[in-house]
């Protein structure tokens, strides 16, 4: 893994906004606006995203292992 990509402060802001980002999710889901599905596919890719921020995830690094 590599080092925080973005400086903490605003790493803090996009955690925050992650959440925010959950609980919008979460809403519309409750709501039948979205299914189920598709609020955890758009979880996944932006929580891949977060992470990648705060250096725990590499992509592809998985298949590149192999």
């Amino acid at each position: 893994m590599t080092a925080i990509r973005i400086n903490r402060s605003a790493l803090d802001e996009v955690e925050k906004a992650f959440e925010q980002y959950q609980e919008l999710l979460a809403t519309l889901e409750a709501d039948g606006a979205i299914a189920p599905n598709t609020a955890k596919t758009y979880l996944q890719h932006s929580q891949s995203f977060v992470r990648w921020l705060k250096g725990e995830f590499d992509p592809g690094a998985k298949n590149q292992r192999m």
